[in-house]
């Protein structure tokens, strides 16, 4: 039975469940679309794809036990005879985790938040292989206007120095640091309220609780910690960095990043 006679049958993996209900709800109004399941992590979301085949899968990059990258790969090599088109939906606005997901197979990058009516009309497009020109094709609005804005700014500082650290851009701590140090470059008082402003600012933005975004962040500075042979790591803190006791509280760690984007601007 060809595609055009039938729905298109969709699969969502996102550890949102709000966001994850959302999407029920928005693609189950369309006529051509049928939801066959929904995943809540990595592992669910690469069983779920090898049980009910769907012909596109919705795609979280940040996930437990499992990340998007990972998904992609185990999907890729266990389907010989069969692969789902896959849309990304990230947060994540950085072109080199967009660039990585597409060349590992995805067909489309899209940033939260994003037009529901346009994903619907993606998902259709991709389905009926009228999406072209395919997977090096970033054309998402939001990711053209972010590349002007970052294009050799802070941003760019910002994601290098994570990377140089050592901190992986698919924990969530990685986006919410970036966030607070972003923001702290621009306002430096916000220090002064980390918990009471900063945090709750972060979490509003990414629809979750500050003592998360407190914890993701702290996650995040204990894996760069512990790799502490880093020379960006040594240059930033110094001797501090050589103690494994003084590990910089997430303030202390935000506001020294933070300053030396300050002086390099």
């Amino acid at each position: 039975m060809g595609m055009r006679n039938s729905k298109v049958r969709v699969a969502i993996a996102d550890d949102n469940r709000e966001f994850c209900q959302i999407m029920i709800e928005c693609l189950s109004e369309q006529e051509e679309i049928e939801i066959i399941g929904v995943a809540n992590d990595g592992m669910e979301a690469v069983e779920l794809v090898n049980q009910k085949k769907p012909d596109l899968l919705l795609l979280d990059i940040i996930m437990p036990y499992l990340d998007g990258f990972g998904v992609i790969k185990r999907i890729k090599a266990s389907c010989k005879d069969y692969s789902p088109k896959i849309i990304v939906i990230s947060n994540i606005g950085h072109e080199s985790i967009a660039q990585k997901a597409m060349q590992l197979g995805a067909e489309y990058y899209l940033i939260k938040p994003f037009c529901s009516d346009m994903l619907c009309e993606l998902i259709i497009q991709i389905s009926k292989d009228e999406f072209k020109p395919g997977r090096q094709y970033l054309q998402h609005e939001g990711m053209r206007v972010l590349q002007e804005q970052c294009a050799g700014s802070v941003e760019n500082e910002i994601t290098n120095l994570l990377h140089d650290m050592g901190i992986p851009p698919h924990i969530k701590g990685y986006l919410y640091l970036g966030e607070a140090i972003r923001m702290v470059v621009h306002k430096v008082n916000l220090l002064s309220g980390v918990t009471k402003e900063l945090y709750p600012k972060i979490a509003l933005t990414y629809g979750t609780t500050p003592s998360r975004v407190e914890r993701a962040i702290r996650h995040a500075i204990e894996v760069s910690w512990n790799k502490r042979s880093s020379e960006t790591v040594e240059q930033l803190f110094g001797a501090q960095a050589k103690m494994k006791r003084s590990k910089p509280t997430n303030s202390e760690f935000i506001a020294t990043v933070a300053e030396k984007l300050r002086h390099d601007i």
